[in-house]
């Protein structure tokens, strides 16, 4: 199976990364820069190869409120890579939870 690779997100990954090893440089002694790019690199890869590609449409209403929910996510966590992708994954997971009778207050 041919596993496309998102180089642009790879870059913007790469130079987060960079941005985090110089405001934190504590979370990255005893392991190089590239060390640390290597087992992120291998964690995603694990990762990605687990999961299945899921396509939806949305309209663009639903668009602008998922950008919006997504910025509000990036200012509440600073730091924190906040994509589309990965709300869409939380808000799903929560939704499940509840409709399955599993989220505190259900």
């Amino acid at each position: 199976m041919e596993q496309v690779v998102d180089m642009v997100a790879v870059r913007e990954i790469r130079t987060r990364l960079d941005e985090i090893a110089a405001e934190h440089p504590e979370a990255f002694q005893g392991r190089s820069i590239n060390g640390w790019r290597g087992i992120l690199e291998q964690l995603e890869s694990d990762d990605m190869a687990k999961k299945t590609k899921l396509m939806l449409r949305l309209d663009q209403e639903m668009i602008d409120r998922l950008d919006d929910h997504v910025e509000r996510l990036r200012r509440l966590h600073p730091g924190l890579d906040v994509t589309r992708s990965s709300a869409i994954r939380n808000m799903l997971h929560s939704g499940l939870e509840r409709a399955e009778g599993k989220s505190e207050g259900a």
